[in-house]
């Protein structure tokens, strides 16, 4: 495991998180070693989502729409589909 003066080097980090994914208590973990080693997250969590969503983009089937984008940090924002950025 990287120890804490590695992880305060990490740059502003993106993650997305599935409710039906078997690294999702993986990826909440990750979360919160950034935050508190003062690395800024935007996190979203996609509350239908599952594993190897993402591949579906390419496709077609799944897009997320521009209210995803953050516009100011620390605020949180909702989208449509069950998904939330928080």
């Amino acid at each position: 495991m990287a120890e804490d003066a590695v992880i305060q080097q990490f740059p502003e980090t993106f993650l997305l998180t599935c409710e039906y994914d078997i690294f999702r208590d993986d990826g909440l973990l990750y979360k919160k070693r950034l935050e508190d080693n003062g690395v800024p997250v935007t996190w979203l969590h996609l509350k239908d989502g599952f594993h190897g969503i993402t591949l579906l983009i390419d496709m077609g089937s799944i897009q997320f729409p521009d209210s995803f984008l953050p516009t100011a940090k620390g605020k949180e924002r909702k989208g449509e589909g069950g998904a939330e950025v928080l």
